[in-house]
């Protein structure tokens, strides 16, 4: 806005007193004592009018709304006439894509991360792997060109065509021109406003920030700031509303100038279908009972390990490990074990792990994870020994998994997941409680497999600095309620503990951790002299002995501390439980869980 010329207006002199004159015929007022003529000053009248007027315009300049307009090229970021705009859910991504051959593509990355992880490029093997629910396809990238043309590599980015993505999965595109711009909605509930008048969206929540796009009454939007049932998220700004058009601009909008209609859901039917549950042939919830067997002498002693147990349906043998980075397994699956626990009424669900063989590092997990070929070695040995051996599952227990490997393990679980699908084999997988490891993708992770058993235990460990519980109540708890975030409560099942850490620390340094069973805690704490309480905050009991400056400690597991677990278990509505280990735990024990899970 223009400064404005703040003269008085003609007539509206004020009028004013006469004064008399001195010798020079001047005022008093206009002239110093040297009689030279001195500036003349605004009547008090005019001054206020003045100010009355510079504080107008600037009240006015404060609330009167701006009307540029950002143009579209710069809000979309658009600067080549082969650009294109990606807008996921609402969301402008940062990354955009191209048009090539006159067909819209999307980036690699924003395909894999925001709307289907299934697509999975494989560096190694410079392939594109594209897993659904019946089978793995690959798709060799030569030359910067694969799939037919529909995945080309362009200035060192892989994109994908947007048609393709089409074919394979449930979404919705739409392609705007002038700006290029590829509109992307994935299957889910959205949130719908409607314009009560004619309204600007704004880049920014305020005034005075540029118009990115004019909607007329009538017009509908996706509100971004509100969840499914209509509540604040965080993000919510105070008098705007957070938008998205149909067409794709996204920004702010004054809540008076919107009214909500409700919500929209899209529900577009997968071409390849969904993910569906293996059928376990359980009556009722999981409790599967982890037992540890390296050998054959292992394997013969499961009747011997059974006497006692009640209310167990599933058995999980650690049958499979991990011997080298190029995908060999080391097995003693066995025939026999599974008729004997199949005549036991139990399910087998055989495990492999990556620190019971010769691998027993994150650098080497990873080595494996990442090769294309090693994961199908492993793939084919399993699968194959469970089948030949009767089994009716595979749990996962591959443990050392970094951030930088995750991707590649969800991609394993993938892979494995079609082959126990065709073969209807049940599948599982252990992770460590979200609390140590926020990077797994859980909720990816929950859509293939049938089971996530969240181990909530080694809460501290010899490599801890301190002593503490191995599987405290509020530690337990914290770990189920993170864990329904991302898993559903028919798929998580809760791992606890039949063991303990009996610790020694000397000058206030830790020098010695003890695993031990539930028995043998007790009996080592009797013999240190220990008297156990019930300490209500970790829902143990706590015990511990001093002499000198060295100091033991214990918190106990047992029959009561496990029940505080179950009952967890059971408010939470979880798919079962699952103990670690067969053989650590004392008889009454197992009449404690079955109760919790009728």
């Amino acid at each position: 806005m223009q400064k404005q010329d703040l003269k008085t207006p003609p007539g509206d002199k004020p009028r004013q007193n006469p004064e008399p004159s001195d010798l020079t015929g001047n005022h008093p007022e206009e002239t110093g004592r040297s009689g030279i003529k001195a500036p003349r000053k605004r009547p008090p009248a005019a001054a206020a009018a003045a100010a009355v007027v510079v504080l107008a315009v600037l009240i006015l300049f404060r609330f009167l709304p701006s009307s540029k307009h950002m143009a579209p090229e710069e809000y979309f970021g658009i600067s080549d006439e082969n650009d294109v705009a990606v807008i996921i859910n609402g969301e402008l991504q940062e990354t955009g894509g191209r048009l090539i051959d006159s067909a819209s593509y999307l980036p690699y990355e924003t395909v894999h991360s925001l709307i289907n992880p299934s697509v999975y490029y494989d560096e190694g093997a410079s392939s594109l792997i594209v897993t659904i629910p019946s089978e793995k396809r690959v798709y060799p990238i030569k030359d910067g060109r694969g799939l037919d043309g529909r995945a080309v590599t362009e200035d060192g980015q892989l994109y994908i065509a947007a048609d393709y993505l089409v074919e394979i999965m449930g979404i919705d595109l739409h392609l705007y021109e002038e700006p290029n711009r590829q509109v992307v909605s994935t299957n889910g509930t959205y949130r719908v406003c409607t314009f009560k008048k004619n309204h600007p969206v704004r880049y920014r929540a305020g005034i005075k920030s540029p118009v990115i796009r004019d909607m007329e009454k009538g017009d509908e939007a996706w509100v971004l700031d509100l969840d499914e049932d209509g509540n604040e998220l965080p993000s919510k700004v105070k008098g705007w509303v957070y938008v998205s058009t149909y067409n794709g601009y996204t920004g702010y909008v004054r809540e008076n100038a919107l009214e909500e209609t409700g919500t929209e859901t899209l529900d577009k039917e997968d071409p390849f279908g969904e993910w569906t549950a293996a059928d376990p042939g359980l009556d009722g919830k999981v409790n599967m009972a982890f037992h540890q067997t390296d050998n054959t002498a292992s394997n013969r002693a499961l009747t011997e390990m059974l006497k006692g147990v009640e209310g167990v349906n599933v058995i999980a043998p650690t049958w499979f490990y991990l011997d080298s980075t190029s995908g060999d397994v080391k097995s003693v699956a066995d025939e026999t074990y599974v008729k004997e626990a199949h005549k036991a009424g139990l399910k087998v669900w055989a495990v492999l792990n990556d620190f019971d063989g010769n691998l027993g590092s994150a650098d080497e997990t990873s080595a494996f994870l990442h090769s294309y070929e090693a994961r199908t070695a492993v793939i084919k040995t399993v699968t194959d020994a469970v089948k030949a051996v009767g089994a009716d599952g595979i749990n996962v227990d591959i443990e050392l998994v970094r951030k930088t490997s995750a991707d590649a393990f969800a991609e394993f679980l993938r892979e494995l997941s079609v082959v126990c699908r065709n073969e209807s084999l049940v599948l599982s997988v252990d992770t460590y409680v979200p609390l140590f490891t926020r990077y797994l993708n859980r909720s990816e992770q929950a859509r293939v497999v049938d089971y996530i058993v969240t181990m909530c235990y080694d809460e501290h460990t010899g490599s801890s600095e301190e002593a503490g519980s191995v599987s405290s109540l509020p530690f337990v708890e914290k770990a189920i309620r993170q864990s329904l975030t991302e898993i559903p409560k028919e798929k998580l099942v809760i791992a606890l503990p039949f063991y303990t850490r009996i610790w020694t620390t000397e000058n206030g340094v830790l020098t010695e951790c003890r695993t031990l069973g539930m028995t043998g805690a007790e009996k080592q704490a009797e013999e240190l002299g220990m008297e156990p309480a019930w300490d209500e905050e970790t829902g143990q009991y706590y015990g511990e002995s001093k002499e000198g400056e060295t100091l033991r400690q214990v918190w106990l597991e047992e029959e009561r501390s496990l029940e505080e677990k179950m009952k967890l278990i059971r408010t939470e509505d979880c798919a079962g439980v699952a103990e670690w280990k067969l053989g650590m735990e004392k008889p009454d024990v197992w009449k404690v869980i079955q109760q919790y899970l009728a």
